[in-house]
């Protein structure tokens, strides 16, 4: 696992809850009230945890970067005479 860190173990109360350690909480920036997205992962064999603003920041450079792509594409249909949605529906 290329850069991960071990922060100790946790254990998951009668409610689900569970404690993320101090330090890991400290270098990740988790603070209380932080909202998190819950992932599962490898066929259920792990639970990944991320801070939901990270998610969203991601989200978005990703959009753009495929918005900017297709624009570039598109153009480039274009000027070889293919491509645009007024060819597509044709």
């Amino acid at each position: 696992m290329h850069g991960a860190k071990y922060w100790g173990s946790a254990t998951v109360g009668e409610r689900g809850q569970m404690v993320i350690p101090a330090d890991a909480r400290k270098a990740l920036g988790i603070e209380a009230g932080d909202k998190m997205v819950i992932l599962g992962h490898d066929r259920g064999r792990r639970l990944v945890l991320v801070k939901a603003q990270v998610v969203a920041e991601h989200l978005a450079r990703t959009l753009g970067d495929l918005t900017a792509l297709e624009a570039q594409l598109r153009e480039e249909l274009s000027a070889e005479g293919r491509g645009g949605r007024a060819e597509e529906a044709s």
